[in-house]
């Protein structure tokens, strides 16, 4: 559980230092999770890039922080798929206004070789482009995780008490850390 709570903790703390908004983070099993934080973002279709992008290192947070987590490979799934959207978006292949059409700027492996995208992605040299964005956010994921671990920690004890949290019950803690 501990593990667990650290996990969503980082999601969250991550999401919150991004600008993002969290409006829940549970501890809690269900079906389909050991956990989940919910984030969200206002903004204009034209200005979803940014914030996809920033959506992808909180999902790179939980990667970071653990891998025996099952919900680590969902986070690492999620992170492609959004990361892949921003690359072909960055590169006009596909317009930010499109991001409705896929489900939440994620572009799933199925969806890529449905949607004929393989010639685009060798054409703009996709792979590198990729890399590049990957290590980026990956690298921010892993310093705002450093930055803030007695923030982390703390939403994640509060986790363990309480199981399920609020964004309310989110910022009185990190204001008092």
């Amino acid at each position: 559980m501990i593990d667990i709570s650290y996990h969503e903790a980082a999601h969250a703390v991550v999401a919150v230092r991004l600008g993002l908004i969290v409006s829940e983070i549970s501890i809690q099993d269900s079906e389909k999770y050991e956990g989940h934080t919910i984030i969200g973002y206002k903004c204009a279709a034209e200005d979803y890039l940014p914030w996809i992008k920033k959506d992808a290192t909180v999902d790179l947070a939980g990667v970071c922080v653990s891998d025996n987590v099952l919900d680590s490979r969902t986070d690492y799934e999620a992170a492609t798929e959004k990361l892949t959207f921003y690359v072909l978006a960055k590169c006009g292949v596909i317009s930010p206004h499109d991001y409705d059409c896929f489900d939440g700027g994620r572009i799933s492996r199925n969806c890529f070789i449905d949607e004929g995208f393989e010639g685009a992605w060798k054409h703009i040299n996709g792979p590198n482009r990729f890399d590049k964005v990957w290590r980026r956010c990956e690298s921010k994921a892993r310093n705002l995780i450093k930055d803030n671990h007695a923030s982390i920690t703390k939403v994640a004890a509060r986790l363990v008490e309480v199981r399920i949290l609020d964004g309310e019950e989110l910022s009185n803690i990190l204001e008092a850390a």
